[in-house]
């Protein structure tokens, strides 16, 4: 399985525990391109170029630019995007509320 070196951009947490700014990652492609999409990584010096192909890239919402869908995102990253919307309680919420949590969360802040 191909691995990328990443540089971490801005805190989030990999597999329970937070990687800080500036902290390096090696991650496989889905991993790399979900955290690359978020804005929460970049490839790190001296790899070369992460090109979006096979199912990651032909799925509508990756070459949209937008995130992966939320039930394809860990609990440990829906904790994380909760924390960003505010959402209380979330460490101790199941995958599926938090989905809806953030679901909801985002409807509102469409409105």
């Amino acid at each position: 399985m191909k691995t990328f070196d990443l540089e971490i951009t801005s805190a989030v947490v990999i597999d329970g525990k937070i990687r800080a700014a500036g902290s390096r990652v090696t991650a496989n492609r889905r991993l790399a391109v979900n955290l690359l999409q978020r804005g929460k990584a970049q490839v790190a010096s001296g790899e070369g170029p992460l090109r979006m192909s096979g199912p990651i890239a032909s799925d509508s919402s990756a070459t949209e630019g937008d995130d992966l869908p939320l039930a394809d995102h860990t609990v440990a990253e829906l904790v994380e995007l909760a924390a960003e919307y505010g959402i209380e309680g979330a460490g101790r919420m199941k995958k599926a509320e938090l989905v809806a949590a953030i679901e909801a969360a985002e409807e509102g802040a469409q409105d």
